[in-house]
Parts: structure tokens; sequence; C-alpha cells
């Protein structure tokens, strides 16, 4: 019954925040489908070959599952400090309204990188090993920007009433703190099974037949 239970609540829940913020999460799923189609279109282009795309554009723990010696740390330590910088952005962007447009500007570029980090695991491992990281990245960067999008509805809200009433009386900094740290251990969360895919799949399958980087 427990179970059921909170399963419903969540059902609930999310519902609630739907309706709350539909047309917001409309225009996030438009932006998201733009840079997918960017970054279709950059990666169809003849001269972007794997050697002329620039490491910078590779997501760390791309790079990490491909490291023989990558360590734990490493990919936790990655994913904080991407979502610690990722959420000062869009905090900072979100502090007017002119340049809190500049945020859908960002879901693009970021799905648009996102998608040509999953071309260049083919591209750069081949169909076998390139296979099984492009599945497994493709489900953790869904789950990345799924909680982006929740951060991105979060803050709006939060900036929205900072900038009618002031950082002073506008939000509960106590509530905002404990939303981001929830958003804090699900990355957590997320980097956890990359390092476990990582150490029980990745470093036993794909390194051994990787070039460095």
């Amino acid at each position: 019954m427990g179970i059921h239970r909170e399963v419903f609540n969540l059902k609930n829940f999310l519902g609630v925040q739907w309706l709350l913020h539909r047309r917001l999460l409309i225009w996030l799923g438009v932006f998201m489908l733009a840079g997918i189609v960017i970054g279709i279109i950059t990666i169809l282009n003849p001269g972007v070959t794997v050697e002329r795309i620039g490491r910078n554009l590779i997501d760390n723990n791309v790079l990490n599952s491909i490291a023989p010696l990558a360590s734990f740390g490493r990919f936790i330590a990655t994913r904080l400090i991407e979502f610690c910088m990722i959420t000062a952005f869009i905090f900072l962007l979100c502090q007017t309204r002119f340049t809190s447009i500049f945020v859908f500007g960002y879901i693009t570029f970021r799905t648009s990188t996102i998608t040509i980090n999953l071309f260049w695991i083919i591209a750069r491992l081949g169909m076998f090993g390139g296979t099984i990281l492009f599945v497994f990245y493709l489900f953790f960067f869904l789950l990345l920007l799924a909680l982006l999008a929740a951060k991105v509805v979060f803050i709006m809200q939060q900036c929205a009433i900072i900038r009618g009433y002031g950082f002073r009386r506008g939000i509960c900094w106590r509530n905002f703190c404990k939303v981001m740290f929830v958003f804090a251990c699900i990355v957590f969360c997320i980097a956890l099974l990359e390092w476990l895919c990582f150490w029980l799949i990745f470093s036993k399958m794909l390194w051994p037949t990787v070039f460095p980087i």
C-alpha cells in the first residue's frame, strides 16, 4: 500500500506541476527539439569529423567512461561541478526579464551538444563499443535534460518572485537551498550510475580497444 500511495502522490504532484507550468515546459520542449535539429544538421556537415569536434564539446564523463584510470571521485566531481556552474549561470540569467530569454538559447545549445556527443561516441568507438556507450549515455542525457528542465522551471519561478519583491523578502532561501540540494542529490545518483556502468561494463569491454583521445 505504501508504494502505491507514493506512486499516486508522485503522479498527482507531476500532474499539478504540468498544469502550473505547462506553457513554460512546452517552450522548453520546443527549444530542446530545435537543439536536436541543430545538432543533426551539424553532424551531417561533411566537414564535421571526429577529429574536428573540439574536446571541450565532449561531456567529461563520456571521456571518463573510456579512460582506464577514471575514478569514482572523478565521475561525481564532474557532474556536481557542472551542476553548480549551470545552476549559477541560469540563476544569473533569470535576474531580469530580458536576460531570462537567453535561458532558452542555452537550452538549445545544451541539447545540440548532447546530440553531437552521441554522434561522437559512435564515430569514435565504432559500432560495438560505441553502440553500448551510446545506449547508456542516451539514457543518462535524457535524465540530465529532464532534470535541467525541472531546474529551469524552479529557478525561473523563484527569480520572478525576486524581481518583484527583492532578494531579502522575495523568496524563502531555506526552501530554495532545500530544493537545490534535492536536485544535487539526483545529479549525484546519476553520476553514481555512470560510475557503476563504467566499473562493471565500460572498463572491461571498451577501453582495451580505445586509442588515446
